[in-house]
């Protein structure tokens, strides 16, 4: 994967593929996959400023990347793309939980194909290990600052 250079006009193209799973494409990065677990509603927009809104001006796309806080704040359903497909994607979750308890809400962004199967298999195992990997990092870095 080379850098993408400046003046690349080109988008990406998020879409849902099945239930848990969102598929993203970029004509310069590559294929990608967004899973997600749980009772979640998979939210869609176009990463466009609401022109309405701010300036007045008339929308050209009815998309707009501020269709979330729309969708979650105002109870909007017509911000957000029934297509399933745009630039801005969330897995919507509503999630009740009691003081003191926790939740775990698991996503996983890999290159299309990295993870056969399950993508969420290994989550875990996965997470502990880049934990690991931070706690060295951070650990290094504050060394180095103390000398």
């Amino acid at each position: 994967m080379g850098e993408i250079a400046e003046e690349c006009t080109s988008k990406p193209l998020i879409a849902l593929e099945r239930d848990g799973l969102a598929h993203v494409h970029h004509d310069q990065l590559g294929e990608y996959q967004i899973a997600y677990e749980g009772d979640a509603t998979p939210l869609f927009t176009e990463n466009e400023t609401n022109s309405a809104r701010l300036h007045g001006y008339p929308e050209w796309s009815a998309f707009v990347k501020d269709a979330f806080h729309d969708y979650v704040v105002r109870g909007r359903t017509d911000a957000v793309n029934p297509g399933q497909t745009g630039t801005k994607f969330a897995p919507h979750y509503v999630l009740e939980i009691e003081p003191g308890q926790s939740q775990v809400v698991r996503l996983r962004l890999s290159a299309k194909g990295e993870v056969p199967g399950d993508a969420l298999a290994d989550f875990d195992q996965i997470f502990a290990e880049r934990m690991k990997e931070a706690d060295g990092i951070l650990r290094r870095d504050f060394a180095r600052r103390n000398r």
